[in-house]
């Protein structure tokens, strides 16, 4: 159970590949079209990602007020955890993509913006939380490369 729950976890994470596939099904488009919209949304869900995992390590909470990060996470991750023990497909991830967007948003407006000290500040002033990012971008990026190969075959 714990192995099939970690493989739907892995697999609700990675990008989505029926974005592509849907035009090559239903209006016969080539492989090279399919694979290259195939490509486009990796890339853009992998920015996604990344940017969400940036702005989880450099977040500082408030002392004052409602904290509306961890609300929104909240609502992510009661969205997600029915999947992870039923479903493995990257499909079911696609409600949570834009509030993943927001905190990547959030974190690309910083950098941009005058606040890029309070972006990078927190992850650098602790090892701690440079370690962590390093682990969580690293299993990311293990996420996807195993994605992809693991659906070369079906090419």
């Amino acid at each position: 159970f714990l192995v099939r729950s970690l493989n739907r976890i892995r697999a609700f994470f990675a990008f989505d590949t029926t974005t592509g596939a849907f035009p090559r099904r239903f209006y016969g488009a080539s492989t090279v079209v399919s694979l290259g919209l195939i490509g486009l949304d990796a890339l853009f869900y992998s920015a996604v990602l990344v940017g969400c995992v940036l702005f989880v390590f450099s977040y500082v909470k408030r002392k004052t007020g409602p904290d509306h990060v961890q609300l929104l996470w909240l609502v992510v991750l009661l969205y997600s955890a029915p999947y992870w023990f039923s479903f493995a497909h990257p499909t079911y991830h696609f409600p949570i993509v834009p509030l993943l967007g927001i905190f990547a948003a959030e974190f690309a407006g910083r950098c941009l913006g005058n606040r890029r000290d309070k972006a990078i500040g927190a992850i650098a002033g602790s090892t701690r939380r440079r370690y962590g990012l390093v682990i969580v971008l690293f299993l990311c990026v293990f996420i996807q490369v195993e994605w992809v190969l693991l659906n070369f075959g079906r090419i």
